[in-house]
């Protein structure tokens, strides 16, 4: 069990330093043999994921990750739990003034009545819809997947304009696809400026990554073997 997480724990310490650091990859990986044959690789990989992380934000391949995950972490899990918690909440989960979805008995602007009562169950499903998809959002963006972000952003748009017309046209009011439209531009902005950073640091480089010369391939097999 020790050995099997000292071995993720440095998969996870190489990944931080990403093509800057290859070489001081390679160094780490003939320690880590040692230490493994002195039995203390977890300890060992411990003090590596510690060094690689106090030198993500001194290059700017670092900073540029710690910026993806980041915008993953903080800003788009949460809208993702804003919305989940919209769709076990029930449509419309957003109280704004003038829009008592829940309390209106008879018919009355923005309130839910027999008559539109048959809508809801599809409108929170697309508010799962949006959690399910900022999840991907968040996934493609620590991949730095931008031209799939942005399929997943025109969906998005078509969700929350679907959303306005059949609350407009259902419950006389249209506020309900606020909160997610405001989500949604938040997201918008925060990827684009992570695609213009990407772009402006090289990131045509970057995604190189793939083509990763043979001795750093070997190293990867050596931690996963």
């Amino acid at each position: 069990m020790s050995s099997t997480l000292s071995k993720i724990v440095m998969v996870i310490a190489i990944a931080c330093l990403g093509n800057y650091g290859r070489e001081w990859a390679r160094l780490m990986l003939a320690e880590f043999r040692i230490a493994t044959e002195e039995g203390r690789p977890l300890s060992f990989a411990f003090q590596c994921l510690w060094r690689a992380l106090r030198e993500m934000p001194k290059h700017q391949e670092g900073r540029l990750a710690l910026g993806r995950y980041g915008v993953a972490l903080f800003l788009m899990l949460p809208i993702a739990a804003i919305l989940t918690a919209g769709a076990i909440g029930g449509y419309p989960f957003i109280n704004l003034p003038g829009l008592h979805p829940h309390a209106a008995s008879e018919w009355a602007p923005g309130g839910v009545n027999e008559g539109n009562r048959f809508a809801m169950q599809t409108l929170t499903t697309m508010f799962a819809i949006l959690a399910v998809r900022m999840l991907m959002v968040a996934w493609l963006v620590t991949e730095r997947n931008w031209s799939r972000i942005g399929n997943l952003q025109r969906l998005a748009a078509a969700i929350i304009t679907t959303i306005a017309i059949f609350t407009s046209v259902l419950m006389r009011e249209a506020l309900s696809a606020a909160l997610p439209a405001l989500l949604l531009g938040l997201e918008f902005a925060a990827v684009a400026t992570l695609a213009r950073w990407h772009a402006a640091t090289g990131g045509r480089a970057q995604d190189a990554e793939e083509e990763r010369e043979p001795a750093y391939e070997q190293a990867r097999a050596f931690i996963s073997g």
